[in-house]
Formats: structure tokens, C-alpha cells, sequence
């Protein structure tokens, strides 16, 4: 389960990121400038309040192996 939590926010980051990024292109346009810094800040605040999570999600993905392998399979 952590694995997929942290390649869910991973990907959700990469994603939000190439919103953000198309956003400030078309910013510059002038057209719907306030839709476009909507995007930008969502992407700021995904990057600010879940990409920590990432951190924590990698440390217990490498450090858990031990405690996952504890029980053998007729214990389950």
C-alpha cells in the first residue's frame, strides 16, 4: 500500500506540475488570466501540502522489509 500511495502522489505531482506549467504559458495570453493562476496555485498547493508525504512514504517502503516478512504465510 505505500508503494501505490507514493506512485499515486508521484504521478499526481508530475501531472499537476505539466498543468502548472501550461497554465503559465497561456497566462501571458491575457484570456482567462484568473482560471490559469487557479491552476497554478492548486499545482502549488498539491506540491506544498501532499509531495511531503513522499518522503515518508519512501523511508517506510525501504526500512519496512523486516516487519512485512515477519509472519509466515500459515499465519495470515
Amino acid at each position: 500500500m505505500p508503494y501505490l500511495k507514493l506512485w499515486g502522489l508521484t504521478t499526481g505531482g508530475w501531472q499537476m506540475a505539466r498543468a502548472a506549467l501550461a497554465a503559465a504559458k497561456h497566462l501571458s495570453d491575457g484570456k482567462d488570466a484568473d482560471f490559469y493562476r487557479a491552476k497554478i496555485a492548486t499545482a502549488r498547493f498539491y506540491a506544498d501540502y501532499f509531495l511531503p508525504q513522499t518522503v515518508a512514504l519512501k523511508h517506510a517502503i525501504v526500512t519496512a522489509g523486516e516487519s512485512v516478512l515477519a509472519l509466515a504465510a500459515e499465519q495470515f
